[in-house]
């Protein structure tokens, strides 16, 4: 197995490349090896988070090393450009393509003018060749940055940035390392004005690449010793596809907001409750009637969406107690629960029947009622969260935040969990429709359960359902984040 290097050029899938910068890991992840590049470099307006990063090795062979985890947009005049990709421990060599090793790194240092600066393949020779730092704080306008797959070309205005007193680096090199003599960590290359007599190389200071609003606070921080054993690999099973719909040259970055989650305190209850509120009805009021129209469900209400075809008991019995609250007579509420309880492509009730029940759950009474059985279902959907969580703690894996939504969602789509313990638990899965899915690794998190997910019956007969729920908990952690 070939081993790639910082400085080895990666890109994604078949389109053209730029070069590796450095490796990092965020402190609230130390487990997970991360590896910087330049955004444009590997970003094509259809690519999302999770999708195979590769390497190109001595013989120009790409080979896949990890996914994309996260990136920062170049809307707006930026002061980062920057991705990174979650690698595999095993396909990490600790050298340098600057000649030397990891251990070698200094830690960053604010830029000076004048200070002679490098990258791998270009090294300083002590002699007027040498390239040097002419600003350290420059905006740099009209930079014409162009990406795997984009339309065109764009024009960028890069905001405080380095800039070299010459042009020192050529095509393909957005993404090296600079550093100094004593290699010490000065930023990143992302671009540069290739005119021979007043051409210069633009330079991100490293700083900026530790603080962009991307990283949503994680702290990351430059790895210069390096274990394989102290990491953990990405799912890495599935094949490279181009087949994603989300355009990032004009969406935000996603979120990293994936914090491992050890108990159900209010704060998380509450953002699961958020995302199935807005997966089950949105914007909806959750004190009227309503009609799903399909699989076997009858009359629902709630935010839980209590169905009343679902044989459940607190479901019948608040229904039952919100019209009795109302003054509706037995027989008429009987009569209606009976209608209401079976499979029902739409109303069964006439206007008049619709108006007498939305009355009865929209009354003050009716909303307590109401509440109280959206309480006890959400209640029953925890329980079954909790059991994943212990599932998976018994096997050393923790779940994150957008992790557990996902599952809350799920379990409250397809009933208490099976085959997603066994998954938990370490073991390989099948789904009946024959697709095999791996154990998950040691943090389970939102690629994790978008990769579970999407490969279940379910999700593969109906791809376009996924797409609410992933946005569902994207919403629910921006309540969180408001």
């Amino acid at each position: 197995m070939t081993k790639f290097q910082c400085g080895d050029r990666v890109q994604y899938g078949t389109y053209g490349s730029g070069k590796s910068t450095c490796l990092l890991r965020f402190r609230e992840y130390p487990d997970r090896l991360l590896l910087l590049t330049a955004g444009h470099v590997v970003l094509p307006t259809f690519a999302r988070q999770g999708d195979e990063i590769h390497a190109i090795d001595a013989s120009g062979s790409p080979q896949a090393i990890g996914r994309l985890l996260t990136w920062t947009t170049i809307d707006g005049d930026p002061t980062t450009d920057a991705a990174l990709i979650w690698v595999c421990p095993d396909m990490v060599d600790a050298r340098l393509r600057l000649g030397q090793t990891l251990e070698d790194l200094k830690p960053p240092v604010a830029p000076t003018i004048g200070q002679p600066i490098q990258i791998g393949g270009r090294h300083i020779l002590d002699d007027d060749s040498d390239p040097q730092i002419a600003a350290a704080d420059q905006d740099v306008e009209g930079m014409i940055v162009v990406g795997p797959d984009w339309a065109a070309s764009t024009a960028v205005t890069y905001r405080s940035q380095i800039v070299s007193d010459r042009v020192f680096t050529q095509g393909g090199d957005s993404g090296s390392l600079v550093v100094d003599r004593n290699m010490q960590v000065i930023g990143m290359v992302v671009g540069a004005d290739e005119n021979r007599e007043t051409g210069f190389t633009v330079i991100t200071p490293f700083s900026a690449l530790l603080a962009p609003s991307a990283w949503n606070g994680l702290q990351p921080e430059l790895i210069t010793s390096f274990d394989p054993a102290d990491f953990v690999c990405p799912l890495h099973s599935a094949s490279f596809s181009p087949n994603h719909t989300v355009n990032l040259r004009q969406g935000a970055a996603p979120e990293t907001e994936d914090i491992p989650v050890t108990t159900l305190d209010d704060g998380v209850d509450t953002t699961i409750s958020t995302a199935l509120r807005l997966h089950e009805i949105g914007d909806a009021s959750p004190y009227r009637i309503s009609f799903a129209g399909k699989g076997k469900s009858g009359g629902s209400f709630g935010f839980m969406q209590g169905d009343l075809a679902a044989n459940q008991p607190v479901v019948a019995s608040t229904f039952l107690q919100v019209l009795e609250a109302a003054g509706v007579p037995p027989a008429t509420a009987q009569s209606l629960k009976s209608r209401l309880s079976v499979h029902t492509i739409a109303s069964p009730l006439s206007p008049q029947e619709s108006a007498l029940v939305n009355n009865a759950l929209n009354s003050q009474a009716g909303r307590a009622l109401v509440d109280k059985m959206d309480q006890a279902i959400l209640g029953n959907v925890l329980d079954d969260v909790r059991t994943c969580m212990a599932t998976a703690a018994a096997g050393g894996r923790c779940i994150s935040l957008k992790a557990l939504l996902y599952i809350a969602m799920w379990i409250n789509m397809s009933g208490p969990p099976t085959t997603l313990l066994k998954w938990l638990e370490g073991v390989e899965v099948m789904f009946d429709n024959q697709v095999t899915i791996p154990p998950p690794g040691n943090i389970v998190d939102g690629i994790a359960l978008e990769y579970y997910l999407q490969r279940t019956h379910y999700f593969s007969a109906n791809p376009a359902n996924f797409k609410r729920l992933r946005q569902c908990a994207a919403d629910a952690l921006a309540c969180r984040r408001a």
